[in-house]
């Protein structure tokens, strides 16, 4: 914005002072250190401003524009390497419905705050239609509308084409151009008339952010803290020592809230991305404790959480925030212990409603007699299933889905796939996520538990009919036995993504 005060100075208002060229290129090249999206919007900005510049001053404008470019120079050798990268491997390719989930983030997911941004844009078009004949400059005010839309069609074209670039964050920079091209239809407007229209405008927009983005809520929640002091308040109550296993990435983090809350906090483990599911059994195997925390700065596999209870059985507490998730389990028998709001378990030892599995194959099972279980014969590939509504079973956009069962092979590597299909009324495909046994268990003639956590916030549901399916694939066609086939419903953390998503 600094570069843009500087730039109409120069270009619009005709105001030719020195300080107004120093500037200009201070601020040119503070946007090119600042970040990409701004350099490119400063590079739109001095492009138009070659064709607006009068020509008498263009020769100076050229000058100033190239004192702007040897002030970047100390950066350049940075510049090439970044830019030699192409864009951000982390970052998925943007989907055709990023212009309007963007506007939404602009007016903080509230449709009442694009309602009343319409109006203000559809009174300033009138007005601005109403006296466009006195006012010769109005031409100029298309200018802001085209600085804030090419940033984003450049990168997203980018992004579409090469690797992907395009962040809500990184764009913030252009937004500014909306709401100068909206209000610049508006006339000079009495000093009175302009306080009413302010206080207007923050009658809508800070309700909104505070109340309905819930702001201070999630932005003052930040992860490390909130695990920090959940982790202290944990072991101050149990009083006895809790395996922290924390996806944080970095210990500084951890050790300043120890500084900060003059506590200590163990921690077993402070990355565990390089573990896969088996390895990280293992280590769970390990533990000593009969409490376990485990905690991710971010987005972790779902999963670790039902391998985790699967050795430490008694779910305590959890703790859910924006960037950050945090669960303890126990060995230990808790008082209202259920992670789930609805559970369907399959135990092959009666029928029951919604699920299908044929009745001849039940079988008892080779480690305990009085205990049935499914058996895959020689050439069946498909096995039991459970199907149904969505809704009908209370689940909503932002909850988990967690699925799991146990196989007993005499060859650990046999391949069965826990497969769950989400599809639309007209039985279209939304999402096919499957897990496999091989990534689970590496040892023969032993039950082991195979498990597929699904977020849903992640799959971004579009439609109030949403109908689910969960089977077994015996990809193999092998002889392989199934038992505990269980389906399980968790409330979800609809702050995980809340700065790019409504929750």
């Amino acid at each position: 914005m600094l570069f843009v005060y500087f730039w109409s100075n120069i270009i619009i208002e005709k105001r030719n002072q020195l300080y107004n060229w120093i500037g200009f290129s201070i601020s040119a090249a503070l946007c090119a250190y600042n970040h990409y999206f701004t350099l490119f919007s400063a590079l739109i900005a001095a492009f138009f401003g070659l064709l607006l510049i009068s020509r008498q001053h263009l020769k100076k404008y050229l000058l100033f524009c190239f004192f702007a470019i040897m002030l970047t120079l100390p950066h350049i050798n940075i510049f090439i390497i970044q830019l030699s990268h192409g864009g951000l491997n982390w970052l998925p390719k943007p989907k055709n419905s990023f212009f309007i989930t963007y506007l939404d983030f602009i007016f903080s997911f509230s449709c009442w705050l694009e309602i009343f941004f319409i109006i203000l844009l559809i009174t300033g078009v009138f007005l601005f239609l109403k006296n466009h004949s006195k006012n010769s400059k109005n031409n100029l005010r298309f200018t802001g509308l085209i600085w804030f839309l090419l940033p984003i069609i450049t990168g997203f074209v980018y992004s579409m084409l090469g690797k992907p670039v395009l962040q809500y964050s990184a764009l913030i920079f252009s937004v500014p151009f909306l709401f100068l091209a909206t209000f610049s239809f508006f006339p000079l407007l009495k000093l009175r008339t302009n306080a009413v229209l302010v206080f207007l405008i923050f009658c809508f927009t800070i309700p909104s952010l505070v109340f309905g983005r819930q702001y201070y809520k999630f932005f003052y929640n930040q992860g490390y803290d909130a695990i920090a002091k959940n982790q202290i308040a944990l072991l101050d109550s149990v009083k006895q020592p809790v395996s922290l296993l924390i996806n944080g990435y970095e210990p500084f983090y951890l050790k300043y809230y120890t500084l900060k809350y003059h506590h200590k906090i163990p921690c077993n483990l402070y990355v565990f991305d390089m573990l896969n599911n088996i390895g990280f059994r293992n280590y769970i195997l390990n533990l000593k404790t009969d409490y376990i925390a485990i905690a991710h700065v971010g987005v972790m596999p779902l999963q670790n959480y039902d391998i985790a209870q699967t050795e430490f059985p008694y779910f305590v507490k959890r703790s859910v925030g924006f960037g950050y998730e945090w669960y303890v389990f126990s060995k230990i028998p808790q008082k209202n212990s259920s992670r789930f709001y609805l559970e369907s378990n399959n135990y092959f030892d009666k029928p029951l409603n919604d699920w299908s599995f044929s009745h001849a194959n039940i079988c008892k099972s080779p480690t305990d007699s009085t205990n049935d279980c499914y058996k895959f014969n020689e050439g069946e590939e498909w096995g039991p299933g459970l199907k149904g509504l969505l809704q009908k079973y209370n689940c909503c956009s932002h909850d988990f889905i967690n699925i799991s069962a146990k196989f007993y092979s005499e060859n650990c590597k046999k391949d069965a796939v826990i497969v769950l299909t989400l599809t639309d009324k007209n039985d279209s495909l939304i999402s096919w996520i499957g897990a496999s046994s091989k990534d689970f268990y590496n040892a023969k003639n032993k039950w082991q538990t195979v498990n597929l956590a699904v977020r849903l916030t992640e799959i971004k549901l579009s439609t109030d009919s949403v109908y689910f399916n969960t089977y077994i694939w015996n990809v193999g066609k092998t002889p392989i036995l199934l038992d505990d086939f269980c389906v399980r419903f968790e409330k979800g953390n609809p702050f995980i993504y809340a700065i790019i998503s409504d929750f």
